[in-house]
């Protein structure tokens, strides 16, 4: 091939990208989030830019809310500044399908490394690396001081609430001494049978504040079994459509943007002012193996 032709090439190289690049500009990222997370985003926010948000701290935070903006914050310092739209989905499988059949493009919030491999999905660096995810178990204030558990042999009168999608969580709770494991499609309806008293235990990641707590209504409050906690083997990560033209950039963004978070410490300071990476909990005893 002569020197010209070589020359040709490279132009026309050069102009795919190009064109690439400008195709993308124009595309919505679209980000699927779960219904109770898209809400609480929102209240999050409280109409603040994505750019603008440097505290993490709030009533409405807690890891998946905040993951849903630094998803954002990363595509942003990654050079993309294209429309972003949160599409609400059910349950945390049916995200991973609509990112799967490319009708979504990236998760807005981590799944595990192993799922995202599981529906051939192409994923980010770990947002939550080995050995850093811990939950503790939840329950209504009236009820907490029904509750003794010092280990797993006291969990054998009681029931806990969970859902078969979260693979991980299903495992873990059944390795577990329950009385019972009760099978519900999304966090919702845990929440429900929790505040109805129809269950004792709901597993969920630790809170910001002293005591840790949550509120689920003006009269309904979630406080964490005290001395106990659950560590979760793997990895989790930010799904990416595999199929999707702009697949390629979108990782490659989306992985610069994550690195400049990490080095400036904004990934870590988010999930500690969110409650997920918490000190008071660092002695606290794990009971699964």
């Amino acid at each position: 091939m002569s020197a010209c032709s070589n020359g040709w090439m490279v132009l026309f190289i050069l102009s795919l990208n190009a064109f690439s690049v400008n195709a993308s500009a124009q595309q919505v990222i679209r980000l699927a989030v779960p219904e109770d997370v898209l809400q609480d985003v929102k209240l999050f926010l409280n109409g603040r830019s994505i750019e603008s948000v440097q505290d993490y701290r709030s009533e409405y935070s807690r890891r998946d809310v905040v993951e849903v903006v630094l998803i954002q914050q990363a595509l942003k310092l990654g050079g993309l500044d294209n429309a972003v739209e949160l599409v609400s989905v059910p349950s945390y499988a049916r995200g991973l399908r609509e990112i799967q059949q490319g009708r979504i493009d990236l998760s807005g919030t981590s799944v595990w490394r192993l799922d995202a491999m599981n529906y051939g999905l192409q994923f980010s660096p770990c947002l939550i690396c080995p050995g850093e995810f811990e939950t503790g178990f939840y329950t209504r204030e009236q009820q907490l001081l029904r509750y003794s558990v010092r280990d797993k042999e006291d969990l054998k009168a009681l029931t806990v609430v969970s859902s078969r999608q979260w693979k991980r969580d299903w495992v873990i709770l059944n390795q577990l001494a329950f009385k019972e494991v009760i099978d519900v499609p999304n966090w919702v309806a845990m929440v429900r049978l929790l505040t109805r008293g129809r269950v004792d235990l709901v597993m969920a990641p630790f809170q910001p504040g002293e005591d840790m707590s949550f509120r689920i209504s003006n009269t309904v409050r979630l406080m964490p079994l005290p001395g106990i906690k659950v560590a979760f083997p793997g990895s989790r990560h930010i799904a990416i459509a595999p199929q999707q033209p702009h697949s390629l950039l979108l990782k490659r963004a989306l992985s610069s943007g994550l690195q400049i978070l990490q080095e400036q410490r904004v990934i870590r300071q988010a999930y500690e002012e969110s409650g997920f990476f918490n000190t008071q909990v660092k002695d606290w005893k794990q009971i699964n193996d």
